[in-house]
């Protein structure tokens, strides 16, 4: 009986910091929220956009890449919340042109990996033969083709 008292007092101990800290920063609403009730995709626009400001303003040269964990997260909100990964990809483009519009240092290869996975996408030539997106995901790449085709010709015009 003692053990028993002893280990509910042991786990009210680790539970309640982690309640109590959510209650004080006002996550508990979140935490016990329904899922079903948010827009992920446009929530997970906003977790990876501060992700990517999190990392270049990061103390080591990124050039735009997540680090491994950050990766991890970002994949599991997509699988958890049914993120579309050309929305995903989308998103991070859209991103990293405006960083690179801005003079921030973005690695082409990373532009390159995520527009050609938009691409396969929106022109239906997938591997696994699936290309389905939305109207909105299509008219999105077209203006995001449009910025790159323009940033591209600026770096190429003002290149020393």
């Amino acid at each position: 009986m003692a053990f028993d008292n002893l280990a509910l007092f042991v786990s009210v101990l680790l539970i309640k910091p982690d309640a109590d800290r959510a209650q004080k920063h006002g996550m508990d609403e979140f935490i016990s929220a329904n899922p079903c009730n948010f827009d992920h995709a446009s929530l997970f626009e906003l977790v990876q956009r501060l992700t990517l400001d999190h990392r270049l303003n990061d103390s080591y040269s990124c050039l735009g890449w997540f680090s491994p964990g950050q990766v991890f997260v970002l994949d599991e909100y997509c699988a958890r919340y049914g993120v579309r990964g050309c929305h995903r990809h989308l998103c991070y483009l859209s991103d990293l042109l405006e960083r690179a519009e801005n003079g921030a240092m973005i690695d082409p290869t990373l532009l390159h990996y995520s527009y050609a996975f938009c691409a396969s996408h929106v022109h239906g030539n997938r591997p696994d033969g699936i290309g389905t997106v939305t109207v909105e995901e299509k008219e999105r790449f077209e203006e995001i083709k449009e910025r790159l085709r323009v940033l591209l010709e600026n770096q190429i015009t003002h290149f020393r």
